[in-house]
């Protein structure tokens, strides 16, 4: 196939003629599918199959590549460790799915690979380093809709981290899968106002040798999660102000405030502005405010735009678009101006709340205490329920919640 394509391409360039691309596309499946006739799925080697999908895949016979996880997937002549490490590929053999249906078809068969591993993947449990890299990938495909699906395999797998063997040198796919698993239950706790268990399941896996071994580059996040929940209880720090709309720059005492890290490009921001604007509205006689919190980046839906032009643009899309008369505090952040470089953490606004995701929320009581900090937003409206719960209390001069979660944390 490599040489079909390669003569076409120099034929088409020696004619100084426009390549007919449809129709080496068309000669390459069909000389590919005659060079893959001769093999037998049945007989075909076991370590062999994971290639054999992937050559069907790109031939767009989806037909094929079912019948070889099947296989792979019933053979009981297939060693575990084998059926394991081909079904761990399945995602890529049919991302490689050349045909119409891409992203229907493929998907779909994608999710029953995985689904077929779920099914074996305990079959290595004797094998720590195989059995964690296959509940990594069960973390990653699980779905990112269904909350209680994704914290059930963060959990799974930051146990199964517990029992891996001693780390002898860096090794990033297993930090990184530790670390996202790990965000993923911080969030948890967070989102359920337990700060005290986000920062504690963050700090265990800041301290395994699996993560502390990684440049602190990939860390970045999960610490910026840790300071972010370490700074409930604590006095929120000042905004820095570079430019504000829809009034002055705006002070944390003195009013309960949600003070939203947000974007225009956001999507699931966007879905929790009505429940943001409509909660400020309610509670606004009782002293609650909303603090809308972005960063400059020197664009407007993709259009390059002067600072003022996109304070302006962002004035629209708030105020105008999306009902918020909350102040709008702007900034040129370091963490884009100095991207990959040293910077101070005291100047970006990010930086000083701990803010790495898209919508967060953090929650000042009047005498500007962080009382608690939300991440993401989601569509069974637990988020919204607890955050007006939260709200009500705040501003009634209550507690946080019946069990504060602004008090201090054992080791804060």
């Amino acid at each position: 196939m490599r040489t079909l394509d390669y003569h076409a391409y120099a034929a088409a360039h020696t004619a100084h003629r426009k390549l007919d691309r449809k129709a080496l596309d068309s000669a390459v499946v069909r000389e590919g599918r005659k060079c893959a006739a001769p093999f037998d799925v049945a007989t075909m080697p076991a370590g062999q199959l994971g290639d054999l999908a992937d050559v069907y895949a790109q031939l767009g016979d989806l037909d094929r590549v079912d019948r070889v996880f099947a296989r792979v997937e019933h053979d009981s002549t297939i060693a575990d460790t084998t059926r394991i490490n081909t079904l761990l590929n399945s995602g890529q053999s049919y991302g490689n799915f050349r045909g119409a249906a891409t992203d229907s078809l493929a998907r779909v068969r994608a999710d029953a690979a995985v689904v077929a591993l779920t099914r074996h993947v305990d079959s290595i449990a004797t094998i720590p380093m195989d059995h964690f890299r296959a509940k990594a990938v069960l973390f990653e495909w699980s779905r990112a809709d269904d909350e209680d699906v994704k914290n059930a395999a963060a959990r799974a797998l930051l146990k199964l981290g517990q029992s891996l063997p001693p780390a002898t040198g860096p090794n990033e796919a297993v930090g990184q899968a530790l670390m996202a698993a790990a965000g993923q239950i911080a969030e948890m706790y967070g989102n359920r106002l337990e700060p005290d268990s986000a920062l504690a399941t963050i700090r265990t896996t800041l301290a395994s040798p699996y993560v502390a071994s990684l440049d602190p580059q990939w860390r970045e996040r999960l610490m910026n999660e840790e300071r972010l929940y370490g700074l409930i209880g604590q006095h929120a720090p000042v905004l820095h102000a570079e430019h504000v709309a829809n009034g002055a720059a705006p002070s944390l005492t003195g009013k309960v405030s949600i003070v939203m890290f947000t974007a225009h490009w956001c999507h699931d921001c966007l879905t929790s502005y009505p429940a943001i604007v409509r909660v400020t509205h309610d509670m606004a006689a009782q002293g609650l405010q909303t603090v809308v919190v972005i960063d400059l980046e020197g664009s407007f839906d993709g259009t390059p735009v002067t600072p003022v032009a996109e304070v302006e643009a962002n004035r629209h899309y708030y105020a105008d678009e999306h009902g918020f008369h909350s102040p709008i505090v702007f900034q040129s952040p370091l963490r884009i101006t100095q991207m990959g470089k040293p910077r101070p953490k005291d100047h970006d606004n990010s930086d000083l709340y701990g803010v790495d995701e898209l919508p967060t929320y953090v929650i000042v009581d009047r005498t500007g205490t962080v009382r608690a900090a939300l991440i993401d937003w989601d569509a069974t409206g637990h988020r919204e329920r607890v955050l007006t719960d939260l709200l009500r209390r705040l501003v009634a001069g209550q507690s946080a919640t019946a069990a504060d979660p602004g008090r201090p944390a054992v080791g804060r």
